[in-house]
């Protein structure tokens, strides 16, 4: 049984399809140091794109995502400015000094940054591993491969 979140899954996909294509274009004739070493190559391969996918899906996006929101925030803030409603907090004095209300509006904008960075969801991964750390079993398992290939033809 598979367990996954998100896109999670393709960390196995992105592994065995490249793995059996590349195992199938070798074949068995071709001896088991071409195979591991084939083997190895591709999950060296199939390691680069989960890296760089698991961080764009997990970090890159979100942290994007975020600043668009923060973005849309600041220009609240502002046009509330313009209309003469801006307030830090509820209670507070409706700022009037622009450079008073810019100063309390990044300082909101900052929390706000912090707070919601710290709460990033990691929302792709397979058996509760973030996508980009099977990058690294992709890793050892190649070395493995490699290494196994090269022992077994000596």
């Amino acid at each position: 049984m598979v367990i996954w979140r998100g896109w999670g899954i393709l960390a196995l996909f992105i592994v065995l399809i490249p793995l059996s294509i590349g195992i199938g274009f070798v074949g068995p004739a071709a001896g088991f140091l071409v195979g591991g070493i084939v083997a190895g190559v591709l999950l060296l391969i199939a390691a680069v794109g989960l890296w760089f996918l698991g961080q764009w899906l997990n970090v890159t996006r979100p942290r994007q995502k975020i600043d668009e929101h923060l973005q849309s925030q600041a220009l609240r803030y502002e046009q509330l400015f313009h209309e003469g409603r801006f307030q830090a907090a509820p209670g507070m004095a409706v700022a009037t000094d622009p450079r008073i209300a810019k100063t309390q509006a990044d300082a909101m904008l900052d929390a706000e940054r912090q707070a919601l960075r710290a709460r990033i969801p990691i929302n792709h991964s397979m058996f509760w591993i973030p996508l980009q750390w099977w990058s690294v079993v992709a890793v050892l398992v190649a070395f493995i491969a490699i290494i196994a290939g090269i022992l077994a033809s000596s």
